[in-house]
């Protein structure tokens, strides 16, 4: 990347930024989405065939028990956990499901790229900041956010990209109802996390004297946040010091010499409610699978993962979604 980058969005006012960042939001929400969709469809396409012959003959009775299993692999794909068998019998017990052994098999089985769902944000990063989308600087961002990157997976969520931007991402999950209903917990999730994005970007661009912060150049740190908080690794999960020393590092990827000035604004705006990003997909997948959905339940779900968000910001997050859904 260049060693120098000139200022950003100087030339533009509040409201200019605001819409092109929404904008990205939007866009980015529905590309992980349908990022997520295809990367299931494609592992569950590969699995045992003479699991796949059985959920056809079982019918509908089959798919149903295997729902809490597949919402799982979702749901860690949310929240940037790794998918692994460990990880979804912790998401079962959160639901309060005994998990079947040939079942986890089957899900032990599946191989999702390792933090495939970090990458999308990262290529959004490089889009908003007027950088080259490619291979290596996907790598560079990757490796800025604290995870050790494959070359093989930036390429692949690149070459996604490049099909989503074209004419959208082919889905290999099926149409049966079950399946359906995961692709609407998925789909819905995405846009209301979208719209929880955004309550955060206009908090923050309605701070008194915020102009000058942006012709200082606070944008690459606003979309470094953005990032990281997607990509799982917002305040609740890895604490203050580290999201700043991440989005330094973001900002660091670009050829930008960091500024601490724009490090303490970051600290001050108090972004601790963006722990309340993570009870969004813990809601859906509760309704997917027509389980209770209050504050309990949720903080339950988000526990059981290690996600230890406060009650309160659980009932913040809980309260957005009431006033939220279905808009």
């Amino acid at each position: 990347m260049d060693e120098e980058r000139p200022a950003y969005y100087g030339n533009k006012t509040v409201k200019e930024i605001r819409n092109q960042l929404i904008g990205a939001i939007v866009t980015g929400a529905d590309f992980i989405t349908q990022t997520i969709i295809h990367e299931l469809g494609e592992a569950l396409s590969k699995q045992n065939i003479f699991m796949r012959m059985g959920m056809r003959v079982a019918g509908k009775r089959i798919k149903e028990e295997m729902a809490p299993y597949v919402g799982a692999v979702f749901f860690l794909s949310f929240v940037g956990k790794e998918v692994n068998y460990e990880n979804v019998r912790e998401v079962l017990s959160g639901l309060d499901i005994e998990p079947k052994n040939r079942f986890m098999e089957f899900i032990a089985d599946i191989d999702l790229r390792n933090n495939v769902v970090a990458y999308g944000p990262a290529i959004f990063f490089l889009k908003l900041n007027n950088v080259e989308i490619n291979t290596l600087n996907i790598v560079n961002v990757i490796k800025a956010m604290g995870y050790s990157p494959d070359p093989s997976t930036a390429k692949h969520v690149f070459e996604l990209y490049k099909e989503y931007a074209e004419s959208g991402i082919k889905s290999e999950l099926g149409d049966s109802e079950t399946e359906n209903v995961l692709r609407k917990f998925t789909e819905d999730a995405a846009k209301l996390e979208a719209a929880y994005m955004v309550w955060e970007l206009d908090r923050t661009l309605e701070h008194e004297g915020i102009e000058v912060y942006l012709k200082r150049g606070l944008i690459p740190y606003l979309i470094a946040g953005g990032v990281l908080i997607y990509a799982g690794e917002e305040i609740s999960v890895i604490g203050v010091e580290r999201f700043l020393e991440y989005t330094a590092n973001l900002v660091r990827a670009l050829g930008i010499a960091v500024d601490p000035g724009m490090l303490d604004f970051m600290k001050s705006m108090n972004y601790q409610y963006t722990s309340g990003f993570h009870c969004i997909p813990a809601i859906y997948l509760l309704l997917s699978l027509g389980k209770a959905v209050n504050v309990e339940s949720v903080k339950k779900l988000l526990d059981s993962v290690g996600l230890n968000i406060s009650i309160e910001l659980v009932g913040f997050a809980y309260t957005f979604y009431m006033d939220h859904k279905g808009t």
